[in-house]
Formats: structure tokens, C-alpha cells, sequence
């Protein structure tokens, strides 16, 4: 997938060296994150303006609108790390490897987090959707740990490089917005399911939780 992928380039931006072909790489995914983007809202918007959809094939169709948005806040939010990080790059003091420890672990949080989306995707079970809010929840965790663990760094005097202080705490809201996309999108696959087959009694009530980021 193309926007997992630039969110990986910006992590393995992070966690090298900050070099100009690191920085392509993110920019070159962008753009084809955008030009999907573009290229797939036009079709959903051709198909929706043909007219003659069914009640069940227009909220199809527009779930597949949500979704691609959220999927494109999520190339978003990468451009957004990618700055940050670039800014640590260019200051040349760098984060603390406790920092860096836990912004990989955000990381890799998130990962299992798309990949519990697409087996919610797959199957649209409500089994695969709490675990999926159960990784959400530890995902808030990590963020909160980790701005806990910064701010007594801090306070401690082992974190003293300007930029990276400043910058920290927004690099982690950053990674549990992508996250919340994922909610978002599982959310949305799942009301459809809900409303296709008429049984929303077991549906678990986060599913009406219209959190946005």
C-alpha cells in the first residue's frame, strides 16, 4: 500500500542519517499517494453523479469516499513527521534514544494496527473490530507514556537539544492521529456492514463514537 509505505520511508528517515534521497523517497511517495487520491475520488464522484445507484450502492459508495480521505490524512500526517524530523536532521542535536526508542514503538503500533484493518477489511468481523479498539487504546497509552517520559527528561536536563524538545511532543500526536484513521476507516466499513444486513444489536458501541482527528 502506498501510504504505508511513505509513513515507512519517514520512519527510516528518522532512524538514519537525514540524507537528500531519504527525502525524495517520502516526497515521490506523496505524490502518488495524491495521485490515487485524485485518481479514485473522481471515479467514486463519476459513478455517484451517473445516478441510478441503489440505497445499498450509495453507502458504498460514499464509505469508499471516507476512506480514501482517511487514507489521505494519513499520507498527510507522514509529510507532517517528515518535516519534524527534518528539522531534528538539520539541527544536528538530535533526539535521545529513549525518544527515538518510543517513537518506533508508536510505529510499529501503528503497523499492527493497518494490518488489523485490512483483516477487518477481509472479513468485517466484530472480533477483528475490538481488537482493533484494543490496539487503539494501547496506542493512547504509548502516546501518553511517552509524553510522560519526555517531560521528565526534561526536567531531568538529558534532553537539551532545542528543536527536538520543542517538536517531540507533536511528533507524537502525529503518529496516534494515523492510528484514529484506521479507527475511522474500520468504523465506517463496519456501519455498512451493519446496515447491509439490518443487524446492528451485537455491534459494539464504540461504533457510534464519531471521534475525529
Amino acid at each position: 500500500d502506498a501510504v504505508v509505505e511513505n509513513v515507512h520511508n519517514t520512519r527510516d528517515y528518522l532512524n538514519g542519517k537525514g540524507g537528500e534521497e531519504e527525502l525524495q523517497m517520502i516526497d515521490q511517495g506523496e505524490s502518488v499517494v495524491n495521485d490515487y487520491d485524485k485518481k479514485i475520488t473522481a471515479y467514486l464522484l463519476e459513478i455517484s453523479m451517473a445516478g441510478d445507484l441503489s440505497p445499498s450502492d450509495t453507502l458504498e459508495q460514499r464509505t469508499d469516499l471516507d476512506n480514501v480521505k482517511n487514507l489521505e490524512r494519513i499520507g498527510d500526517i507522514a509529510m507532517n513527521l517528515k518535516e519534524f524530523f527534518q528539522m531534528i536532521h538539520e539541527d544536528q542535536k538530535g533526539l535521545s534514544p529513549s525518544a527515538v526508542y518510543e517513537i518506533n514503538r508508536m510505529y510499529n503500533q501503528f503497523d499492527e494496527m493497518f494490518a488489523k484493518l485490512l483483516e477487518i477489511a477481509k472479513n468485517h468481523s466484530q472480533a477483528s473490530y475490538n481488537e482493533l479498539l484494543k490496539l487503539e487504546d494501547e496506542m493512547d497509552l504509548l502516546e501518553y507514556n511517552a509524553r510522560e517520559s519526555h517531560f521528565e527528561r526534561m526536567a531531568k536536563k538529558i534532553c537539551t537539544a532545542p528543536v527536538a524538545s520543542s517538536v517531540y511532543c507533536d511528533i507524537l500526536s502525529n503518529l496516534e492521529r494515523m492510528g484514529d484513521h484506521c479507527c475511522n476507516i474500520a468504523r465506517s466499513m463496519m456501519k455498512m456492514t451493519a446496515d447491509h444486513t439490518g443487524d446492528d444489536k451485537h455491534l459494539n458501541p464504540r461504533l457510534d463514537d464519531n471521534k475525529q482527528r
